[in-house]
């Protein structure tokens, strides 16, 4: 009977170190993937801060061209400005040139008026 009492209890705490052991490597196999899952966790908050860091520089370098664009455009529309106050003194000048032309032409007219009239 001792024997067999004694053998069970031995089985017993076989049996029993066996269901630890088990349960010791579900724990080791748990922690493993839960180590694992925040690794993967990490790469993909890695990835999508990289992503909005490029999606940000995409967007500033954008509007660093949007700038240019703007600032061309004004540069472009001064020297249309420019080209057309500089057609415009132009103009005015050769008016005044040809006012003067004119003025002169008919001072002559005038004056060959008086000498004819002094002749006659």
């Amino acid at each position: 009977m001792r024997l067999v009492a004694m053998r069970l209890i031995v089985m017993r705490l076989i049996v029993m170190t066996m269901i630890v052991m088990r349960l010791v490597v579900m724990r080791l196999v748990a922690m493993r993937l839960i180590v694992m899952r925040l690794i993967v966790m990490r790469l993909v908050v890695m990835r999508l801060i990289a992503m909005r860091l490029i999606v940000m520089t995409m967007i500033v370098m954008r509007l660093v061209v949007m700038r240019l664009i703007v600032m061309r455009l004004v540069a472009m529309r001064l020297i249309a400005m420019r080209l057309i106050v500089m057609r415009l003194v132009v103009m005015r000048l050769v008016a005044m040139r040809l006012i003067v032309m004119r003025l002169i032409v008919m001072r002559l007219v005038v004056m060959r008026l008086i000498v004819m009239t002094m002749i006659v």
